[in-house]
């Protein structure tokens, strides 16, 4: 099974120049091949891929610039392979054009093999020792690994492991170890039992001084060293919030994952809702995307399903007794009633239900019915029943 871990580290004075060069040998080489493909299909009209990047191109640039042969050889040819991804993403339509790497900002460097861990230290290629600081060590054979530079200035190394051990078998999905799981900005998770998690919304509560933050740096002059001391007050106060989310996100992931067998979640197109100018920063602040990444390795680890439901179904205006549609319902409706049944629905609630049923159908049929709707007397009115939120009356008929 595999695993990945990351690590702060500390390298030496020699160790870090090593990598600075190392950082500016793969970022020069990127956006020279990036460059290089794109005159050539211009002229051309026909992409370059990796074997042609590696065999020519590659060589070429290191026959022209000796200090190409510095940095280890296959974090060169690494990086070629990152930019054919890149553009066979561009090619597939998930993702823009690829864009030149710029020396300011984050930087990382990718080793595919040849890392080893001794003594509490990794040996890198053409590095040697450098000590990390172990919160575990890592298990089994390391695969690869990437070390990244932040804009504070600090080292990290993301090591990929290999322990031969095989996943648990995945747990029986049954309707009482299900949970449905909506995603929103007040309430940041839904869940279909009727509890709520509010969103802490770390990124609001610090914009203030990330405005300010930012306008210091813009009245300083470009190049000195006022300007590269108020940048990195800026990026320690991201690093903060970075650090906050990542928290958060970890803890919820764990505590939803241990809690239940089965977690049901809904599709979201977040490309498309980050065109809302309104609440792009909000839906960027929610960091949606991570949090079902985690949901899943953590699962997969743990041996628990995880069910994504097709993106277009329309969980929020859905009614969970009856399967009303609301279509006049807006997203400043958080409670509301629905006309054929007359039950009362909080919004995320609700949607979580249907989520957590959608889910739950795709498994054991279109046929299937939750316990709630079950084996009911045809013609027994249901008063006062707790559920979710609210309170609900409806009558079956």
């Amino acid at each position: 099974m595999l695993k990945g871990n990351k690590y702060r580290f500390y390298p030496n004075k020699k160790q870090d120049e090593s990598l600075n060069k190392a950082f500016g040998c793969c970022r020069y080489i990127y956006n020279k091949a990036l460059e290089y493909c794109n005159v050539n299909y211009k002229e051309i009209g026909k992409h370059i891929f990796y074997n042609e990047l590696a065999n020519t191109f590659l060589k070429e640039e290191k026959k022209n610039n000796e200090w190409l042969k510095e940095p280890y050889s296959q974090s060169l040819q690494q990086t070629l392979m990152h930019l054919d991804s890149a553009f066979k993403k561009f090619f597939k339509h998930e993702t823009k054009l690829p864009a030149f790497h710029a020396k300011r900002g984050g930087q990382s460097i990718h080793y595919p093999q040849g890392v080893k861990f001794i003594n509490n230290c990794f040996i890198i290629p053409k590095l040697g020792h450098i000590r990390a600081v172990l919160h575990r060590p890592p298990e089994g054979m390391i695969r690869s690994a990437v070390i990244s530079k932040t804009p504070t200035g600090e080292y990290y190394i993301s090591v990929l492991t290999e322990d031969g051990k095989e996943p648990p078998e995945k747990a029986v999905v049954a309707e009482d170890t299900t949970i449905g799981i909506d995603l929103g900005i007040k309430n940041y998770v839904a869940f279909s039992d009727g509890r709520n998690i509010e969103n802490p919304k770390y990124l609001n509560k610090s914009i203030d001084k990330i405005k300010k933050q930012s306008k210091l740096v813009s009245r300083k002059k470009k190049g000195s060293k006022n300007r590269r001391k108020a940048s990195l007050r800026l990026a320690k106060t991201y690093r903060k919030i970075t650090r906050q989310r990542n928290d958060f996100l970890h803890k919820l992931s764990h505590r939803i994952v241990s809690e239940n067998q089965t977690i049901v979640l809904e599709t979201l197109n977040i490309k498309g809702m980050m065109k809302n100018r309104k609440l792009a920063r909000s839906i960027g602040d929610a960091s949606w995307a991570t949090l079902d990444t985690f949901i899943t390795y953590k699962a997969e680890w743990q041996g628990k399903n995880v069910i994504h439901i097709p993106q277009f179904e329309p969980t929020t205006k859905v009614c969970s007794n009856c399967g009303f549609i609301n279509d006049n319902l807006t997203l400043a409706d958080r409670e509301w009633i629905c006309p054929e049944c007359g039950t009362i629905h909080s919004r995320d609630t609700n949607a979580a239900i249907v989520i957590k049923d959608v889910g739950l159908k795709m498994i054991f049929g279109s046929n299937w019915q939750p316990k709630r709707l079950r084996m009911l007397p045809a013609g027994q009115v249901m008063s006062d029943r707790a559920y979710g939120a609210g309170t609900i009356v409806f009558a079956v008929k």
